[in-house]
């Protein structure tokens, strides 16, 4: 994975080296996505676009 971002409705893009990219929208009904990384930081894709966000490890 070279990068991820979201936009303003809440969806997320996903790029990768080779050039690839995947979108994935928002839901008004249901989480549409998760992404964890490091020291337990998470970012869930709440219904309707808004963006829950985990910090994890304050270290």
């Amino acid at each position: 994975m070279k990068s991820a971002a979201t936009d303003e409705s809440g969806g997320l893009l996903v790029s990768f080296a080779d050039g690839t990219h995947v979108h994935v929208g928002s839901d008004e009904e249901y989480e549409s996505w998760a992404l964890a990384g490091p020291g337990g930081m998470k970012v869930v894709c709440m219904p309707g676009g808004e963006l829950a966000v985990w910090s994890g490890d304050e270290s």
